[in-house]
């Protein structure tokens, strides 16, 4: 058997190519292991979203053709103007525990867009006691994801649950759902 050192320029020269033909051949391998791998988690979280749209008793998940979690305010938008939408509810909570109501009557698309956008002031002192009178002001601005088609209605109606923000626009620390992000 002949000695590395032996091997002419020609050998060499083999020896590499055959190698890097080897390795080449088994990047490639890998490469296409990796790609099927990668094509079947896709299909698989694919199965699993179209599982989760379809099953859904939501009729704006299985209208927009996504969960819940991704709707936007153009999606909620295209819905109420596809779909006749003559009403959008806001409801969010009260000290109490009782849902509170704003029903909006639709009429223009900018108006629309201002109160999916801005939300709607609400007296803070009549919901929680413990906020005063003089500084009151908050405001509901809807959670896209809690969109759902009122199906007691009488009218085409659209509700929406609601998060509560103080007159600066910050997140209201003493809200309902705050507490519960804190207790998480």
């Amino acid at each position: 058997m002949p000695d590395m050192l032996d091997l002419d320029k020609h050998s060499l020269t083999t020896v590499y190519l055959f190698s890097l033909c080897v390795f080449e051949s088994f990047y490639y391998v890998c490469t296409i292991i990796a790609v099927r791998q990668q094509t079947q988690t896709i299909n698989i979280k694919q199965t699993v979203m179209n599982d989760t749209v379809s099953m859904n008793r939501n009729e704006l998940v299985a209208y927009l053709g996504k969960p819940a979690a991704e709707f936007t305010k153009a999606d909620i938008i295209r819905y109420i103007q596809e779909n006749e939408i003559e009403m959008v509810n806001f409801m969010y909570p009260a000290s109490d525990g009782r849902l509170k109501t704003l029903n909006f009557v639709i009429n223009d698309a900018a108006y629309l867009d201002t109160i999916l956008t801005c939300g709607e002031r609400v007296d803070g002192s009549s919901l929680f006691t413990f906020i005063e009178a003089g500084s009151s002001d908050l405001y509901v601005v809807p959670r896209f994801s809690t969109a759902f088609k009122d199906p007691f209605a009488l009218q085409p109606t659209l509700t929406l649950l609601c998060a509560f923000f103080n007159k600066d626009g910050e997140p209201l620390e003493s809200a309902p759902e705050q507490t519960l992000h804190k207790a998480c």
